[in-house]
């Protein structure tokens, strides 16, 4: 789903740093072997080389059937490269550390993965998602579960349809998991 760093073979032209990604709700609704966007697995995080590293904190990953009774597609952090600083997220069980094997990182790494949170039942608590409102409910396991902003890189703002945004009131004792704040 994202591609950092580059693709061209001439790694020396890539860009080397570090993608943050902090407080996002990624939404992944696909089967693993029918229907019209049927896939067996989903990428989040394309890393080409060792000189790319990912930042990934308090965001939501909801990875769902695109058809009930039908499996998921399994979502993985990164292929088989790349590095990534792994902080406190909520994820559905279909969320795995690497593509093509869950134990085997080629030449990547990954810290921190103990540090996510399962959904229970795949369930973010959202508001309404057949509706595509990916607000909180105020039980969701989301709210108030987001590390301390990290000064250099705060967050400020929140999406607004379509294309806009509006600042991010913090409505609670901590901030929540995902794009959006409980309202």
């Amino acid at each position: 789903m994202i591609h950092y760093g580059g693709d061209s073979g001439l790694e020396d032209t890539y860009r080397k740093g570090t993608l943050y990604f902090f407080n996002n709700t990624v939404i992944v609704q696909a089967n693993q072997s029918s229907g019209d966007n049927a896939r067996w697995r989903t990428l989040l995080f394309d890393l080409p080389t060792a000189g790319e590293t990912l930042d990934f904190r308090d965001n939501i990953v909801h990875v769902t059937p695109e058809t009930s009774g039908e499996l998921a597609t399994t979502v993985s952090l990164l292929e088989q490269t790349g590095n990534a600083i792994v902080g406190k997220n909520f994820v559905s069980a279909a969320f795995v550390k690497w593509r093509d094997n869950e134990e085997s990182a080629g030449t990547g790494s990954i810290q921190g993965w103990e540090n996510l949170i399962e959904m229970v039942r795949n369930d973010a608590g959202f508001v309404a998602f057949g509706d595509k409102d990916f607000r909180l409910t105020a039980d969701s396991l989301a709210v108030d579960e987001a590390e301390a902003s990290i000064a250099e890189h705060p967050v400020t703002d929140r999406y607004a349809p379509h294309g806009n945004g509006l600042e991010r009131i913090l409505s609670g004792a901590a901030p929540d998991l995902g794009a959006f704040e409980k309202e």
